[in-house]
């Protein structure tokens, strides 16, 4: 027969057994739960990275734009129009005022492209001169500066600045000169119908 403390050391045992188990079961649990937790979200500082480029699941991308870009301003038509106006006024004025009495008259016949029809009415007359020249006559004009004075769609008045260099046999002089040249649209090509100097 079962002594009084016999049966207390019986009853304790499976009563600590009975929380043992209860324990570990608690334990079991908490550790599968928290598998499946890792399984399904980022945790303990590890990134979980999304397979379409290395951003954290669930961010949204956003275009990186570089401090440094700069922005390109794309030309319109009118703005191409306004260069090619200025453009046509500038090679004029090169090309007929370059000149030398070894090459008479050249500078006028390759300006002839470039100016309208009563320009160039003007323009040839000066070839009949004399070309006779008892001297050599070098001259060179470049454009420095040139700016619009008036636009429309078809015409423009054009400020051009230029340095005309002229050599007289040793003797080399320049000058700044300053002028006005009248451009017409003409089966949309610019040429020029008007010059003249202006005091600077």
């Amino acid at each position: 027969m079962l002594t009084l403390r016999k049966r207390i050391f019986i009853v304790a045992s499976i009563f600590v057994l009975m929380v043992l188990v209860i324990v570990l079961t608690i334990l079991s649990f908490s550790k599968d739960e928290e598998s499946a937790n890792e399984a399904n979200q980022p945790s303990g500082g590890t990134e979980f990275v999304s397979p379409s480029g290395g951003q954290p699941a669930g961010v949204v991308e956003q275009p990186v734009v570089p401090p440094t870009q700069i922005e390109v301003k794309q030309t319109t038509s009118e703005e191409m129009q306004k260069n090619a106006a200025i453009q046509v006024a500038k090679i004029f004025l090169e090309r007929y005022g370059s000149y030398s009495t070894d090459n008479a008259y050249q500078n006028i016949l390759d300006s002839e492209v470039l100016v309208t029809d009563g320009l160039w009415s003007e323009l040839e007359a000066k070839i009949k001169g004399n070309t006779n020249f008892t001297s050599f006559v070098g001259v060179s004009v470049q454009s420095v500066a040139s700016s619009l004075l008036n636009w429309k769609e078809n015409e423009a008045t054009v400020s051009v600045s230029v340095i005309k260099s002229e050599k007289r046999d040793s003797e080399t002089k320049n000058y700044q000169l300053e002028y006005e040249v009248e451009v017409v649209k003409q089966d949309e090509k610019w040429l020029v119908d008007k010059f003249f100097e202006v005091e600077i």
